[in-house]
């Protein structure tokens, strides 16, 4: 388990499990869903990309992510969840 899933103040991201709080690189460009999931810069341009590029709504989003869906396309583009 890495650092960022043990702390929650890092607010970690859903895909990668990143830290995406205030001060961090992954901050400017987090997305977060209004249930307060977040996706990094990275992991949200990665579902787009397997979506032709188009930025998926929130409502998809969540979807995807409560389907596994998500997580396996983010998996599948960067190696890892």
């Amino acid at each position: 388990m890495s650092e960022s899933e043990l702390d929650p103040a890092s607010e970690p991201c859903f895909g990668c499990a990143e830290p995406t709080a205030i001060g961090t690189v992954l901050f400017s460009g987090r997305r977060t869903l209004p249930d307060g999931t977040r996706l990094c810069g990275l992991c949200n341009a990665r579902l787009a990309a397997a979506h032709r590029k188009r930025r998926l709504t929130d409502e998809e989003v969540r979807q995807y992510i409560d389907n596994g869906v998500a997580a396996a396309l983010l998996w599948a583009n960067a190696g890892r969840i």
